[in-house]
């Protein structure tokens, strides 16, 4: 049962942990994904998920994979989410808070994090800090947000937004070393309570298949056995760096012809980057897939020989390089975000030296026999498995203990 009603659940020994999100489910994404695995990392928990809605038709509340998942209405009109959408999870948590209890909070974006946290001061909190989202939102603006500089002001108000929210924490954790530097720009204070705790994937779902398969896979997507076969999957957005990476096939081309790459994902890149590969003449070496599904990506992964993670800026963690590594295949990218522990850790020759279209393209052809080999499956696959939920649910129990019984102020 999740969030049980009055004093009932104050004797019950399954905590129950509120994540608080901006997007859960109905939307793609980093964060969803991520809910998504702690819930099955910590299935001893119960978990609940308060999040806005932009659907008219959508319920107040309903059940994804056994879930519970509130939602705060807001009306679609010329304010941005971050100011309609604080009062709407104020009245949501507010209301909810009368009839339920609620062990722990945990924090997962900053603009409706801040609206329940202002609501629930006295609170166990936990901000799982996912990146800069108003550093994320200031790189992606476009059209008359960009030329007038409007960006700018609203970066500075989100950036505000989020280390209020921050505030409200006691216990901060990011995935890498690279966002616990990122949140220490924020000069919290005062000081808290930090954890470093890596992403984690099914080692189940994301699994390796046997080379009788992954040619017959091969086979029936027409991937040629001759040539390299290059997987990305990732949101069609700019930060993630496709447009570099369609840059650096054009430099391979110019050497060699023997390889196909797959895009997978959508995004509001997809039709600048469709004439890009068209600008580059590569439309016979790149197929866009769109979205794919959980048993999809299982599929190209095994069937691809390199996966490519060629993020611009403000990778935090990338779970993508990881499925792919527990399915076999092995990952390449540029030196940026937590690329650099990751993938670094792993193999460093599998970085370029730097985030270049050209120095990728040098990187990879370097590589090109190793990939194409298919040599590195099993150690990518024993690398992936250092991730496990098992892990990943432990070290999350033991904050969500801490913070329940107060050890942690």
């Amino acid at each position: 049962m999740h969030f049980l009603d009055g004093m009932e659940g104050r004797y019950n020994y399954n905590m129950n942990i509120l994540h608080v999100t901006d997007v859960y489910a109905r939307q793609p994404g980093g964060v969803p994904t991520f809910i998504r695995d702690l819930v099955r990392a910590t299935p001893e928990k119960n978990h609940s998920v308060l999040t806005f809605s932009y659907e008219a038709s959508a319920p107040n509340e309903e059940k994804i994979e056994g879930v519970r998942v509130i939602y705060a209405p807001i009306k679609k009109g010329l304010k941005p989410f971050y100011l309609s959408g604080q009062k709407n999870m104020k009245e949501r948590i507010n209301k909810l808070k009368r009839t339920h209890h609620i062990d722990v909070l945990h924090i997962h974006m900053p603009f409706s994090g801040l609206a329940v946290a202002s609501q629930l001061v006295s609170m166990p909190i936990l901000y799982t800090f996912h990146g800069s989202w108003g550093d994320e939102y200031a790189y992606e603006a476009k059209g008359i947000k960009r030329s007038t500089g409007i960006y700018k002001l609203e970066r500075r108000y989100m950036r505000r937004i989020e280390r209020r929210a921050l505030e409200y924490a006691s216990t901060i954790v990011t995935l890498s070393d690279y966002m616990r530097n990122e949140v220490a720009k924020y000069n919290i204070s005062p000081p808290h309570s930090y954890d470093k705790i890596p992403g984690a994937i099914d080692l189940n779902e994301f699994h390796v298949i046997s080379n009788e398969e992954r040619s017959e896979l091969k086979q029936r997507y027409n991937m040629s056995p001759e040539k390299l076969n290059i997987f990305l999957l990732r949101r069609l957005v700019k930060r993630v760096g496709i447009g570099a990476f369609i840059q650096t096939l054009a430099i391979i081309k110019s050497q060699r012809r023997d390889f196909h790459v797959y895009i997978g994902g959508k995004g509001p890149e997809r039709e600048r980057l469709e004439k890009l590969v068209s600008e580059e003449d590569l439309r016979s070496y790149v197929t866009f897939l769109g979205f794919i599904s959980d048993e999809d990506r299982v599929i190209y992964y095994n069937s691809a020989d390199v996966t490519v993670m060629p993020s611009r800026t403000m990778e935090g963690f990338g779970l993508a390089t990881l499925e792919s590594m527990a399915c076999g295949t092995p990952v390449i990218g540029f030196p940026t975000g937590a690329n650099t522990e990751l993938i670094g850790s792993f193999n460093d020759s599998f970085l370029s030296s730097e985030a270049t279209p050209k120095s990728l393209a040098e990187n990879m052809l370097k590589n090109w026999n190793l990939l194409k080999s298919g040599s590195m499956r099993e150690q990518s696959r024993s690398y992936a498995e250092n991730f496990s939920y098992e892990v990943f649910g432990q070290r999350y129990n033991k904050i969500y203990n801490k913070l329940s019984q107060g050890i942690i102020t």
